[in-house]
């Protein structure tokens, strides 16, 4: 059986994991009916292939990066979530997963793990059980190259009014590309749908970033988007 490499989380909490990569990932083999077992991954990801999650081990195969997972699957199992849009919509569907994935998501890790008002609540949930002599240096071994990535790639020079701004401007883009569709592309799931949820979801069903839960509510339309595919795909995780 196909097994999913991902990050652990609480079996009576609202998200089935806090990566959006990780989620992303699990809600196309739910969606597209792929039998799979879970390994969670203790600790950091080091030894991941390219030190990330998810990835995937598939008839003696390792497959890392969401993306390329999905590529995978689909060609080697028939299991095409896009096959029913059109030219325009795939363009559309990449342009918006680039918003997502390469803009929204960093700032949501932004707040989460370099921002010093909501690093204790993140440090709380991904480090729950450690020693007490290691409760405090681990997670400061593992944010530090973190907090140095994102001020190389240049997010935390950036003004706490342009990253709302930035962020605020990617909600009203989604809110007005979903409109009241049960999905992105009308009646059908496809990939732009396990991105969006993969990072909505992680920020509304827990409170790691309640500056981004404020902002995502006033868009009831990705609200119920949220509540509408958790109880369709993840229904053991509750209301």
């Amino acid at each position: 059986m196909l097994e999913l490499h991902h990050f652990p989380i609480s079996k009576t909490a609202k998200l089935a994991s806090y990566s959006p990569f990780c989620l992303k990932t699990e809600l196309f083999l739910r969606a597209c009916s792929i039998p799979y077992k879970s390994v969670w991954i203790m600790g950091s990801p080091s030894k991941a292939p390219r030190g990330k999650l998810p990835f995937i081990k598939y008839e003696n195969q390792t497959i890392p990066d969401s993306e390329q997972i999905i590529d995978f699957l689909t060609h080697k199992l028939d299991k095409n979530p896009d096959a029913h849009l059109n030219e325009n919509e795939l363009a559309l569907s990449w342009s918006l997963k680039r918003l997502i994935e390469d803009s929204l998501a960093p700032l949501m890790a932004y707040y989460r793990w370099v921002d010093k008002r909501y690093w204790p609540r993140t440090k709380a949930a991904f480090f729950p059980k450690l020693p007490v002599g290691l409760g405090q240096v681990i997670p400061a071994v593992v944010r530090a190259p973190v907090v140095k990535r994102f001020k190389n790639a240049g997010i935390s020079d950036y003004s706490e009014p342009e990253r709302i701004r930035i962020f605020k401007r990617g909600l009203e883009t989604l809110s007005f590309y979903l409109g009241q569709s049960d999905f992105f592309f009308g009646d059908n799931v496809s990939n732009l749908d396990f991105s969006a949820f993969g990072l909505l979801a992680n920020i509304l069903r827990n409170d790691l970033t309640p500056n981004l839960n404020e902002l995502v509510a006033a868009f009831p339309n990705l609200v119920n988007y949220v509540e509408r595919l958790s109880l369709k795909y993840f229904p053991e995780r509750g209301q």
